[in-house]
């Protein structure tokens, strides 16, 4: 999977970014697809003190809505990390390429990937809910 460009500017806060980037390394070998894009968006992104983000910036437990651009619906999902994912509760891992592409959006931003199977997806972010 990759990222479509041009890629919006993303904000991650230090102690998201820290954590992340152990978990993307600790995929090196087991899921090298999932480490590669968490590590290409997180070498991109504009780091802040975590106490400083823009409340408007996605970042982890971030509750948000986004939508497809092939669909009108929208979705409520809260941004976690892998062990804490249940998506009958809302709750998507960083460790799926929507999860990744949320990370540091900002309300209004879109991010587009193509999939393994070679689909385009696009998401726009509406809101940051929390």
């Amino acid at each position: 999977m990759s990222f479509l460009q041009p890629l919006p500017p993303i904000t991650v806060g230090n102690a998201d970014y820290d954590r992340l980037m152990a978990i993307a390394e600790t995929w090196r070998s087991r899921r090298p697809d999932v480490a590669e894009m968490l590590m290409s968006e997180l070498s991109r992104a504009e780091l802040r003190p975590q106490g400083g983000l823009d409340p408007r910036v996605v970042a982890m437990h971030s509750r948000v809505l986004f939508g497809y651009s092939h669909s009108r619906d929208t979705q409520a999902v809260t941004l976690v990390y892998p062990n804490e994912a249940d998506i009958a509760a809302g709750r998507i891992s960083i460790a799926t390429p929507v999860g990744t592409a949320l990370l540091g959006l900002h309300e209004g931003g879109s991010i587009g990937w193509l999939t393994h199977s070679g689909v385009e997806r696009h998401i726009t972010l509406h809101k940051v809910l929390n």
